[in-house]
């Protein structure tokens, strides 16, 4: 079957009922896709500009220990940068006691002291 713009129209004028609804449907659509695309947009935003929090320490922290960390600085950041919690990210690196110094004397080195 050939279905052409004026056959979808009659389609939709037999859905909708008369030109005005037709075109309230319409204009509803329009401004659900609009919303639609402003929340990607938003969304993006935030992904693209969520702060990244790294933190640098030498292993032997316990879990209890990073989870209240991450806690506390995610609440805090959020509340300084008036952002939400789920757009803080945090990266924690340990360094083994081989991999750095102060004041020229490995970690691994300050231990036996």
């Amino acid at each position: 079957m050939f279905y052409s713009a004026s056959n979808r129209q009659l389609d939709m004028s037999a859905k909708y009922g008369n030109n005005d609804s037709l075109r309230q449907c319409k204009t509803k659509q329009a401004t659900e896709k609009i919303y639609t695309l402003q929340l990607a947009l938003t969304e993006f935003r935030s992904n693209f500009e969520l702060p990244v929090i790294q933190i640098t320490m030498s292993r032997g922290r316990t879990i209890e220990q990073k989870r209240e960390l991450v806690s506390i600085i995610t609440k805090e950041s959020a509340r300084i940068l008036k952002t939400r919690n789920e757009n803080i990210r945090i990266l924690i690196y340990e360094v083994e006691g081989e991999n750095w110094a102060d004041a020229g004397v490995l970690g691994l080195d300050m231990k036996k002291r």
